[in-house]
């Protein structure tokens, strides 16, 4: 073989191995960034979709718990609780339904 063909194959080797060396490299840098860009976005999603819910269930048992205090302050809720509990009884005895019957319910 000539000088000039062992040259010429040479240089193609060594640039087709280059190519191959750097083509390698830049594909498991970017799919171990995108695997961690990725795992780090997906927990800061879950991270503030925690938060939202926590302010969501918060907000939702102070209303609750405003609206327990506002119906105990009202004399109005008091009032219809006392009458409701008062003819209980009598609603009972107006059902038709006897104490064996409500235990065999249970």
């Amino acid at each position: 073989m000539k000088i000039k063909t062992k040259q010429v194959s040479g240089t193609l080797l060594l640039l087709i191995s280059s190519l191959l060396f750097v083509g390698l490299t830049a594909i498991y840098l970017a799919s171990s960034k995108s695997t961690q860009t990725i795992a780090t976005i997906t927990e800061s999603k879950l991270t503030s979709i925690l938060a939202l819910k926590k302010s969501h269930i918060e907000d939702y048992l102070s209303g609750v718990t405003k609206q327990f205090a506002l119906m105990s302050a009202d004399q109005n809720t008091g009032a219809a609780s006392f009458h409701f509990d008062s003819t209980f009884d009598s609603f009972e005895q107006s059902s038709g339904i006897s104490q064996s019957q409500k235990d065999e319910v249970k």
